[in-house]
């Protein structure tokens, strides 16, 4: 009797490891197989739904970068930025430390800084030398959730605006 309690609690012990394991990985694999934006709702934005042509134009030939997207992240507590380099010289100053990004509603002339942290700095992404096709972010802080989706929104970089972006 004892024997079979402990065959019993052995298979027991055995299934409870292989659900154990067995659930991160599936998760993993959905993660990474993009089944989480069906159930969260989010989708890859078109950087041409972000702006209209003439104006995503302008902005590669004038700024070197292509708008990839501007969406409410970490629910809802920061705004993620993201943009990718077309052209490196031309977008040197994106990755200037020294100037530094706000989000501005323009209706009530809120601003959004970026947060920097002691141990890991600015939620920004720099590099001395932009790469050409490589996307880079800049989070903007949303505490208290003041900017909500569907907003339009300003990016201010030193003296250049990116205007009418709508949070997604």
């Amino acid at each position: 009797m004892k024997s079979k309690q402990k065959i019993q609690t052995t298979n027991w012990k055995n299934r409870q490891g292989l659900v154990r394991t067995t659930i991160p990985i599936l998760l993993l694999a959905f993660m990474f197989t993009g089944h989480t934006q069906a159930k969260t709702g989010r989708t890859t934005i078109s950087p041409s739904i972000l702006l209209p042509p003439e104006e995503a134009l302008a902005l590669e030939q004038n700024l070197g970068i292509q708008i990839m997207s501007i969406r409410s992240s970490s629910g809802g507590q920061m705004i993620d930025f993201r943009y990718r380099v077309i052209d490196a010289e031309k977008a040197q100053h994106m990755m200037n430390r020294n100037e530094k990004p706000y989000l501005l509603d323009p209706v009530s002339g809120a601003k959004l800084f970026v947060p920097s942290y002691p141990k890991i700095g600015s939620m920004r992404a720099v590099s001395a030398n932009p790469i050409v096709g490589r996307v880079y972010y800049i989070l903007f802080s949303n505490r208290g959730g003041i900017i909500n989706t569907g907003k339009a929104m300003t990016v201010v970089i030193g003296d250049f605006r990116i205007e009418n972006l709508v949070i997604q």
